[in-house]
């Protein structure tokens, strides 16, 4: 059966679930995003608002990684695609959770 990778889209019959490493959710991964660590876009996005003082740019996890645009990215891509989005980042964290917490503002 194929199914499609919940990271970079990518329709296989080799995926895994895997527990994401940022929050208390699973999702099908293909080997490539397994070898390379990614993350959601999604959980990402909601990690870094939720968790991360974005005005330092130390990165908060060194290895944090994830796929967007057809392309593997890390920390500093991560940042600047949540800098570029965070309102309507925080509008989904707030109606998709109820809440604003963290750096939600």
């Amino acid at each position: 059966m194929t199914t499609q990778c919940d990271v970079c889209g990518a329709k296989t019959n080799k995926q895994t679930v895997q527990a994401s490493g940022l929050a208390p959710v699973s999702y099908n991964v293909c080997r490539q995003c397994v070898e390379e660590g990614a993350e959601p876009i999604g959980v990402v996005e909601i990690w870094v608002t939720l968790q991360v003082n974005l005005a330092d740019e130390t990165p908060p996890l060194p290895n944090l990684k994830s796929y967007l645009n057809g392309a593997y990215i890390g920390w500093d891509q991560i940042r600047k695609h949540v800098l570029d989005h965070q309102d309507e980042i925080r509008e989904m964290v707030k109606v998709e959770f109820g809440f604003s917490s963290g750096t939600v503002g």
